[in-house]
């Protein structure tokens, strides 16, 4: 089974640019960078031989799926898909009984849906996970939930250490612990 949620983000990315442009930084624009032609051209760049940064993460996601299998994972979410190949790799390998793939970009989506073969029920949210609050209300987050932030997800972060702090603040506020 596989749900596809898409949302135009025209209006949000106007919005964005409008801020930077009145010196208003706290949104960056680099999670737009996936759009359209910016999808297609980061599958090109991993699909380089030159590019090793990518088989690295491969290699080492590879090395700790064995991890994984031994801690209780009902749900994977995973917050960037990109072309969809790690969180199939990890959904692939690990008990779980469920995908979430969430990514701003519908192209990303469109593209990493279409590759992923794994055989649980999937989901996938056209969504900004930046902010927490609304990824639950879009996901209703659980316990035992994996949660991937893989590859250049963060980097496309202006506050990494905002997003980080509040995804910590909340799952644990949520989570009881």
């Amino acid at each position: 089974m596989q749900e596809l949620v898409l949302v135009d983000r025209r209006e949000e990315l106007i919005t964005s640019i409008n801020k930077q442009l009145n010196g208003d930084y706290s949104k960056g624009l680099t999670s737009y960078s996936y759009l359209a032609q910016g999808a297609e051209d980061f599958i090109g760049l991993i699909n380089n031989p030159d590019y090793t940064s990518y088989k690295n993460e491969i290699i080492m996601l590879e090395e700790i799926c064995h991890l994984l299998n031994q801690i209780n994972v009902n749900r994977v979410i995973d917050l960037g898909i990109g072309e969809g190949a790690k969180g199939d790799l990890i959904v692939n390998r690990i008990r779980c009984n469920s995908y979430v793939g969430v990514d701003i970009s519908q192209d990303m989506i469109e593209i990493g849906s279409k590759n992923q073969k794994m055989k649980c029920n999937r989901i996938y949210r056209n969504a900004d996970f930046s902010n927490i609050k609304e990824l639950n209300e879009n996901i209703e987050l659980c316990e035992n939930d994996l949660y991937l932030l893989l590859g250049n997800t963060l980097a496309n972060e202006v506050n990494m250490k905002d997003l980080l702090g509040n995804m910590n603040e909340h799952l644990f506020s949520f989570l009881h612990i």
